[in-house]
């Protein structure tokens, strides 16, 4: 028998989609600076990006602008990241099917993307952990940011700088 997915796993879920939307900004927003753009042009420029488009563009703009060396590296280390099974495990909770069996592990199957398609364990610790493990790359890249100066020039509303301010500041609390 298949059971709905508990409270907790989709809150689980919600804080992925959470935490990417705020890496997603962050880089958005490195690049609108870069380019001297206003919030809305800049939007449109990265909003069809996915996001290793959009780090790489980052990447090469800190580069060719000639940004702080400390804000490549924190990209290049977030690309890589985002690289070695980041993204992945990011798609597989955001875009596969959760099948839960009464008293049995969670499985989660994509029909989209590398690897087999067949269905893979997936507990919601494991969910909790992504969502930890996003939101220390953003963590990482503002901190950088801070230290050079760089987050309070960013093309963006006072919205959206206090929520990167408390993206630096509040981290998960429950596991569970």
């Amino acid at each position: 028998m298949f059971d709905e997915p508990s409270p907790r796993r989709l809150a689980h879920i919600g804080g992925v989609c959470l935490q990417w939307s705020y890496l997603e900004l962050l880089i958005g927003a490195i690049i609108w600076k870069l380019l001297n753009l206003e919030i809305e042009v800049g939007k449109i420029v990265t909003g069809g990006l996915d996001i290793l488009p959009r780090l790489n563009m980052a990447i090469n703009l800190c580069r060719e602008l000639k940004a702080d060396k400390r804000i490549v590296r924190a990209l290049v280390t977030a690309r890589k990241q985002l690289q070695d099974g980041l993204l992945e495990r990011r798609n597989m909770v955001v875009h596969g099917q959760h099948w839960l069996l009464t008293g049995e592990i969670p499985l989660v199957e994509v029909q989209r993307g590398k690897g087999t398609r067949q269905p893979k364990p997936l507990p919601d610790g494991a969910i909790y952990d992504l969502v930890e493990a996003i939101g220390a790359v953003s963590n990482m890249i503002g901190t950088v940011l801070a230290e050079c100066g760089f987050i309070d020039n960013l093309n963006l509303s006072e919205l959206e700088k206090k929520a990167l301010r408390t993206l630096l500041v509040v981290k998960p609390t429950d596991s569970n």
